[in-house]
């Protein structure tokens, strides 16, 4: 993967992206996994970017799902087809696992965290941002809390190739001890 080194204009702060990888999933008492979403963004308490907990795609999710509920076959058909088809059958775990993303979206909507000290003082990067992120040396936002007023930009690195462990987390965004 291509990595990142964001740096400020007018301070010594610099962060390298490669603290933004790996998979990131919520961890039910059932031991269910449920997709984490998480989106760069600023995090205040710990001073720095930070992988925030994204809570936004309610819209998309119940898209989806209707979607595939109108589309979904019914009685003996859709009986046979889960037990036959292994894409149908991933398709059902698919919706389960989005009705369960959408669940968690409905509790703690406006309650996101930082996912590395898991404070709510947060703030989301735009898409713009995120993007510039990815162009080299390009500014992407004012730097908070910097006292000379800089703006962060991003300078391409190079590509590596690494193995990250899953973190997972509690459906309260807590990280779960032992998962680093």
């Amino acid at each position: 993967m291509l990595f990142y080194d964001i740096k400020c204009t007018a301070c010594d702060y610099q962060k390298c992206s490669v603290e933004f990888w790996g998979v990131k999933s919520y961890l039910t008492e059932a031991g269910d996994k449920i997709d984490l979403k998480g989106v760069i963004g600023w995090c205040f308490d710990c001073n720095s970017l930070s992988i925030i907990e994204s809570l936004n795609d309610r819209e998309a999710i119940e898209a989806k799902i209707a979607l595939h509920l109108k589309t979904k076959p019914k009685g003996l058909k859709h009986f046979l087809q889960s037990l036959l088809s292994s894409n149908y059958r991933y398709d059902l775990a698919k919706i389960n696992m989005l009705a369960k993303r959408l669940n968690i979206i409905q509790l703690r909507k406006g309650k996101e965290l930082c996912l590395k000290c898991g404070c709510q003082n947060v703030r989301y990067f735009t898409q713009d941002e995120e993007k510039a992120m990815a162009q080299d040396a390009q500014m992407i936002t004012e730097h908070p809390n910097c006292i000379n007023n800089g703006k962060l930009y991003s300078k391409r690195g190079f590509y590596i190739s690494v193995a990250i462990a899953p973190q997972f987390y509690n459906l309260n965004g807590q990280q779960i001890e032992g998962s680093k």
